[in-house]
């Protein structure tokens, strides 16, 4: 080393109380949604949504990553930059199903619809009252007994 050793700027680092997904704070993740959706979910469009549902960011950040919100993160997380590349791949891992074209699910009210942007679809034929499949937004697909 060339000098003394410095810690990271604060900025650069989450302070240790982020131990969960739960614990990352709210302003981080929605800044890291918006990045994720590529600039389609505007600030005011963040507002609406926080108006419909509180606790919407943090459902969101769950159905990205597809993780639940008592996830320990590893001590790694902490680094800002880490954490957000611990969500991407994540994101990506599962085919990037929040992105851009997700926001069709927010409407105008600001609520989401969770049934046609969630994690799962379940496949109805056309003359069954019943699903016959289900299909997670990995692309993994079960079938359903009958």
């Amino acid at each position: 080393l060339n000098g003394p050793a410095t810690a990271p700027d604060s900025q650069d680092m989450f302070g240790r109380a982020v131990t969960t997904l739960s614990r990352i704070p709210t302003d981080w993740t929605a800044a890291w949604l918006q990045g994720q959706a590529a600039g389609a979910i505007s600030d005011a469009m963040l507002v609406k949504m926080l108006h419909a549902e509180p606790q919407v960011i943090e459902r969101l950040l769950t159905f990205a990553v597809q993780m639940p919100r008592s996830f320990i993160l590893p001590t790694e997380a902490l680094h800002k930059v880490v954490c957000a590349r611990l969500l991407e791949e994540r994101s990506k891992s599962l085919g990037s199903k929040f992105s851009r074209d997700w926001v069709k699910h927010v409407r105008g009210d600001g609520s989401v619809d969770w049934h046609g942007g969630g994690g799962y679809q379940f496949s109805f034929p056309d003359d069954a009252q019943r699903a016959t499949e289900c299909v997670h937004v990995s692309g993994a697909r079960v079938r359903l007994p009958e």
